[in-house]
């Protein structure tokens, strides 16, 4: 299983959205969010297929404690927008106790679109010998790595836009052999 925490409730739902869109044409994919003032039943049962886990440090820890999301499952461990998962007197004691629930075998990746100081020193307590991948615009572009980009339309409504980036999105990947794709969207949805 892929656990994705995020710092937000709208970030976890903006997470779910691009996922299931995504994938779509993968048959029995099952993504679901966890997020409070959600039903802790309904969770349970979405827990039993699920492939992909997104969700807030406290639901996710609250599930992990109540046995309805065994931690050793876990292959693919996300923490996205690590920045702020990681800030000072944030999810910190949350984070850590998930991590240390989590199978020493599992793989980890943390995002974040700004790298302060302190975020290098957080991330020493849960990677060992990590890779660093930091992108400045003045920089060229990595070696092998193809970048694509398209600029959409503009709608009143949020899912019209998301829908033509979606389509557009599935075009690109139709006409592109890849191995490995990190998208970004600048959506917003509020």
């Amino acid at each position: 299983m892929i656990l994705i925490l995020a710092p937000t409730r709208e970030i976890a739902v903006q997470i779910h959205s691009v996922i299931t869109a995504i994938g779509i044409k993968m048959e029995g994919l099952e993504c679901h969010v966890f997020i409070g003032g959600t039903p802790l039943s309904q969770d349970k049962t979405r827990l039993k297929k699920c492939h992909i886990a997104v969700g807030s440090p406290g639901r996710i820890k609250q599930l992990i404690e109540l046995d309805y999301l065994n931690p050793g499952s876990i292959r693919l461990f996300i923490l996205d927008e690590a920045d702020k998962l990681l800030e000072e007197g944030s999810f910190q004691e949350q984070i850590n106790w998930i991590y240390s629930s989590l199978p020493a075998s599992k793989q980890m990746l943390a995002v974040s679109a700004t790298y302060p100081e302190f975020l290098a020193n957080a991330l020493t307590r849960y990677m060992r010998d990590p890779t660093f991948v930091r992108l400045n615009p003045s920089d060229p572009s990595l070696i092998g790595l193809k970048q694509y980009y398209q600029v959409v339309n503009s709608y009143p409504l949020a899912h019209k836009i998301f829908e033509e980036k979606t389509q557009h999105l599935q075009e690109l990947f139709s006409r592109v052999p890849f191995n490995q794709a990190l998208v970004f969207s600048n959506l917003h949805s509020r």
